[in-house]
């Protein structure tokens, strides 16, 4: 079953290709690492499967439904650098923003909306900082709240853009945790991922992206030395080193 299908998706900025006829299908219940260089459209790629940027040609489907349907079931965490952090929200009611289906206009918050957003900030151990304001708290802590404000939406697709720029490896390595045990769940999750070093430990798939889709499928027949020359080019300042973590024998020439 596919979680995904996208069929000939292209994206413009004005003017400018940003997504260039984009075909792909994802199954469910991977982990899945969008990889590319700085400006491939990698973020775009996201906030266009949120809806959140129209496409000028292109079809995605989730789960057979067409995206209009299903924008309720794709959670959504952001970068660090888009969110205004001086804004005077606790992390509890951070968190609950992710329970819109569960609470109705003009009505007093459900019983249900703060059980699970209980229940997600114990997931994501942030229960004791509930009532603090969000720029009081550091990189990782802010961070996880967004993890959690996601799985408050009991979502079965989760997107996430850079989750780990910014936090340290403790942080890192209990949230890739956290991650692994939503998609032994039966949830997909879609990660832009910079840390080509750390891709074949944690993922699954992997979507190879230049504006163009390079090459898409399982880490272990996409992600070697000749795909990595494609999609960043030959002058990328971390190759040699990306190509060496493959540990691949792949026959790409440099």
């Amino acid at each position: 079953m596919y979680s995904l299908e996208i069929e000939q998706l292209t994206v413009n900025y004005e003017e400018t290709s940003v997504l260039w006829d984009i075909s792909l299908s994802l199954p469910d219940k991977k982990m899945v690492a969008v990889v590319g260089p700085n400006g491939a459209g990698k973020s775009t790629f996201l906030k266009t499967l949120l809806g959140g940027v129209k496409p000028i040609s292109g079809s995605i489907l989730l789960y057979g439904q067409p995206l209009e349907k299903m924008r309720g079931h794709v959670g959504y965490v952001p970068q660090r650098s888009s969110v205004d952090w001086d804004f005077p929200i606790t992390a509890f009611d951070l968190v609950m923003m992710g329970c819109f289906r569960q609470i109705k206009w003009f009505k007093w918050v459900s019983k249900k909306a703060r059980h699970l957003t209980e229940q997600a900030l114990e997931m994501v151990k942030m229960t004791p900082f509930a009532q603090q304001q969000i720029g009081q708290l550091s990189g990782g802590q802010q961070q996880r709240l967004f993890i959690a404000r996601a799985l408050a939406q009991q979502a079965d697709i989760y997107l996430l853009d850079e989750p780990f720029a910014g936090v340290d490896i403790v942080t890192e390595t209990a949230l890739m945790q956290l991650l692994k045990e939503l998609r032994d769940a039966g949830k997909t999750i879609i990660i832009v991922h910079h840390d080509l070093s750390s891709v074949e430990e944690h993922f699954d798939w992997v979507v190879l992206l230049n504006t163009c889709l390079i090459a898409a499928g399982p880490v272990s027949e996409i992600f070697n030395a000749q795909n990595i020359q494609r999609t960043y080019g030959k002058r990328h300042l971390f190759l040699e080193e990306a190509i060496f973590q493959t540990k691949k024998n792949s026959t790409g020439v440099l």
